[in-house]
């Protein structure tokens, strides 16, 4: 098999290479699920562009999830369209925007208005009848919801650290288990 877009002209404009391996991922889509050996279990797409945003949707109506990695430049269409989505500066040795730009570990997550938003659905959406919720699901229902949420953006590298680090939650571990409730509900 010819990789997509190997037979590309050296010349051309960087959209027509672009359509040219749309084109051929489409082609090859329906070869992606086959006996189990052939399955694909994720897809990767690495572009800050949109115009593989239907791709991203194409390949995950197949059931295969898809991994975005882009800029932060990258349309909020094609971050949705993956099941995850990662910043390039959020890649190993990157150092995350938001320290880049001044802000620091120390800075509180909590006046982050959107952030809390998003974490408070997540942990009432998956609580329990005294609304505490184990971290992981609270985290699994984010990333549906938001798919380039990492916490890495604010400055920390797991989740329970960026929870803690708004103080608008009470967290707790239970045995190895990690359960956060909000403040404003549980007192």
């Amino acid at each position: 098999m010819t990789p997509a877009g190997a037979a590309l002209p050296a010349r051309g404009s960087r959209r027509e290479k672009s359509i040219a391996v749309l084109f051929d991922a489409e082609n090859i889509a329906p070869a992606w699920v086959g006996p189990v050996l052939g399955e694909v279990a994720r897809h990767g797409i690495a572009s800050s562009d949109g115009d593989f945003t239907r791709l991203a949707a194409r390949i995950r109506e197949d059931g295969i999830p898809v991994l975005g990695y882009g800029e932060r430049k990258t349309p909020s269409a094609f971050r949705n369209a993956c099941d995850q989505f990662t910043y390039f500066d959020l890649l190993e040795g990157a150092t995350p925007a938001r320290e880049r730009d001044g802000a620091t570990k120390t800075s509180s997550p909590g006046g982050d208005a959107k952030l809390v938003a998003l974490l408070r659905a997540a942990v009432l959406a998956t609580a329990d009848e005294q609304g505490w919720a184990n971290l992981s699901p609270v985290g699994q229902h984010v990333r549906k919801n938001a798919p380039d949420f990492d916490s890495r953006n604010w400055g920390f590298a797991r989740l329970s650290e960026l929870v803690k680090a708004t103080e608008r939650f009470h967290i707790k571990t239970r045995g190895t288990t990690i359960v956060v409730a909000d403040k404003a509900l549980v007192p």
